[in-house]
Formats: structure tokens, sequence, C-alpha cells
């Protein structure tokens, strides 16, 4: 005997399932067009991030920043000699700015700087992104401290394995030498 509500071997439905056809069929289309759509705004969201974050990426470089010239460009001038990386010097007053246009992968900063700075406020400044290096003139327990609150490596003048510090620092951030 034939069912009234469908014809044999079709998928069409008969005249008692037509509004509930079409209903499920509306519903599908519209969750279809949906998830299009959000599939879409997801693209365009990643490709925004992507955007975002190579503007925001770190870079191959290093800023060292000390209010003091000469201690400024021996501290340059050693880790230039030691690693294959570009290094700017900065006094605090630039520092910021310098950071910000440049995003420096490591920051090297004397713990104590013109007009009653210090080099804990700038680095912290900065944020977590870079690593860092808190520079003293003597190795003591201050220097310690200090370099923990900044979330910094503490190092002492004359620093003579700055080069290889900073190596180390670089690929800790970036993952590459």
């Amino acid at each position: 005997m034939l069912d009234q509500g469908r014809r044999p071997n079709s998928t069409i439905p008969g005249p008692m399932l037509v509004d509930e056809w079409m209903r499920y069929s509306t519903a599908r289309h519209e969750a279809s067009r949906r998830l299009e759509k959000a599939i879409a705004n997801v693209d365009a969201s990643m490709q925004r991030i992507e955007t975002l974050l190579k503007i925001n990426a770190l870079k191959r470089r290093v800023l060292v920043v000390d209010d003091d010239a000469d201690a400024r460009r021996l501290t340059a001038d050693t880790i230039r000699k030691g690693v294959d990386v570009h290094v700017d010097e900065s006094t605090s007053f630039d520092a910021k700015n310098n950071f910000s246009t440049k995003r420096h992968a490591v920051v090297v900063v004397s713990l104590l700087l013109d007009g009653g700075e210090n080099g804990i406020d700038l680095l912290l400044s900065f944020g977590r992104g870079p690593r860092a290096v808190l520079v003293a003139d003597k190795a003591d327990e201050n220097l310690t401290k200090a370099a923990s609150v900044a979330h910094a490596v503490p190092l002492a003048r004359p620093a003579a394995d700055i080069a290889a510090l900073i190596s180390t620092l670089l690929f800790d951030a970036m993952g590459e030498l």
C-alpha cells in the first residue's frame, strides 16, 4: 500500500510534509548563510591579528639606554663586536619613543639615569615584551633586587660578557640567532 504522505522512491516530500520541508530548508539555508558569514568574520579577524602581530613584533634589535654617553657607547660597541645585531643608542629622554617605534627584542638600561629617573621605571614602562638587562657600576644586593622588580637580568660594569648575554636573550625573545 502506498503511503499518502510520500511518493515511492522519492526524496521530495508529499503534500502533507511540504510546510515542514520548507521550514527545514529555510532554516538550513539560513544556518549555512550564518556559518559563511562567521567564517568570513574569523578570516578578517585573523588578518587583523596577523597585521597587529607584525606591527608589534619584536625586532632583532638591541636598545642601549644610558645618559652617560661614554658608557652608552662602550656598551653598544661591545654588543656590536660580539653579536650580529642592530644596536640603537638612546638617552632616557628619547628611550620610550625609540622603543615604541622600533620594538627592540632586548633593552639594556642603566640603573641610574639623569634627572631623577631610574632604569627600573623605564623598563617597567616598556612592559614584558622585550628581554631586559639592568646595568650598574657595581654588583650588589640592590642591583639584584632592582633587576627582579623590573624582570631584568642584573649586570655590573665592566660588562665584558654582555655580548654572550645579549645573544642568549635574543634567542630567548625570538627563538633565533
